[in-house]
């Protein structure tokens, strides 16, 4: 198995995030496909949210968190439970877990955790956190 360096590791998440500028970001509900290349169910489809133009801060030793903020309104009612990056051009990039804002600070969270769910239609969405990270 090959291991990349810090550096590599790093430049390589600048990179990715260089990608994601202007990207959709769609949160389902239900079960998450196996796959990123597998379609996601269109009834599951919960809330469409555009990252900004410079989504991410540079990367660190841990990988790059989010800049500005990641809003949008549901489109339909539900719990979040998984995500799936697209970019600009309509190409998935990657899935992850959702998770709600812990009640507890060491609590564990999914890969994006959102301030407040379930959501109804036209409610108010927002990701407090989110750090993206390539091995």
């Amino acid at each position: 198995m090959i291991v990349h360096s810090l550096p590599m590791r790093r430049a390589a998440t600048d990179a990715v995030a260089a990608l994601l500028a202007d990207a959709r970001l769609h949160l389902y509900q239900g079960v998450r496909p196996a796959s990123p290349d597998i379609a996601a169910h269109a009834g599951n489809l919960l809330a469409v949210l555009r990252l900004p133009e410079v989504p991410f801060k540079p990367a660190d030793t841990t990988g790059a968190a989010m800049t500005g903020e990641w809003t949008g309104t549901a489109r339909a009612a539900g719990m979040p439970a998984w995500f799936r990056m697209v970019l600009r051009d309509g190409t998935t990039a990657f899935d992850g877990d959702v998770s709600l804002a812990p009640a507890l600070p060491d609590a564990p969270a999914g890969d994006l955790v959102l301030a407040a769910g379930p959501v109804e239609i036209g409610h108010f969405i927002q990701v407090t956190s989110f750090r993206m990270a390539l091995p």
